[in-house]
């Protein structure tokens, strides 16, 4: 009987520490969840589902574009015709055309570029280290974390007007996924 027990608590023990160092493995030093998305695939930032619930049935599967280090998600039956369009991730930093040595000074380059360009732009709060939406073009651009920046971006079919109010929300929605699975 003494035995039989020994050997259960020594695999139970075995059991839990295995268990434990798997979920160790998920996690990092400071105890959150590993970010999914991996350094040069932005179709990793953003599922598709969520694509889908902001902007609409059906979603085509992401385009990775590794040149431009870019990712678009088609939406809609006919994506060049509204209510259709086209949700866009572009990873802004790390990239090999960057020569800014990090992503805060590439975040504030960009910020600069976009006012010296005359795009209308407004701050948005509480999404990563910054942002900030250019009302021009669609585009909410994200200081993810000090070594990552990315932009999210949507493009209705056949419209080429600032972007809706209710669309600036959904990118907002999709961004704070995509700052979640950013590499850190």
């Amino acid at each position: 009987m003494r035995r039989t027990t020994r050997r259960i608590v020594g695999v139970t023990t075995g059991l839990m520490l295995v268990a434990g160092t798997t979920t160790a493995a998920h996690a990092t030093a400071d105890g959150k969840p590993k970010p999914k998305g991996k350094v040069d695939d932005p179709c990793t930032l953003l599922d598709t589902s969520k694509v889908a619930k902001a902007f609409g049935h059906p979603v085509a599967d992401p385009a990775l574009d590794p040149i431009f280090i870019s990712c678009k998600f088609a939406v809609g039956d006919d994506p060049t015709h509204a209510p259709g369009g086209t949700v866009s991730v572009v990873q802004l930093f790390p990239h090999f055309g960057q020569a800014l040595p990090t992503a805060t000074k590439a975040f504030q380059d960009q910020h600069a570029i976009d006012v010296l360009s005359n795009f209308e732009l407004a701050d948005v709060e509480g999404l990563g280290k910054g942002a900030y939406m250019n009302l021009t073009n669609g585009t909410l651009v994200v200081l993810a974390n000090k070594k990552f920046e990315l932009s999210v971006g949507w493009q209705p079919g056949s419209i080429t007007t600032p972007v809706a109010k209710r669309d600036q929300k959904k990118l907002v929605q999709l961004a704070k996924q995509a700052v979640a699975r950013a590499p850190r």
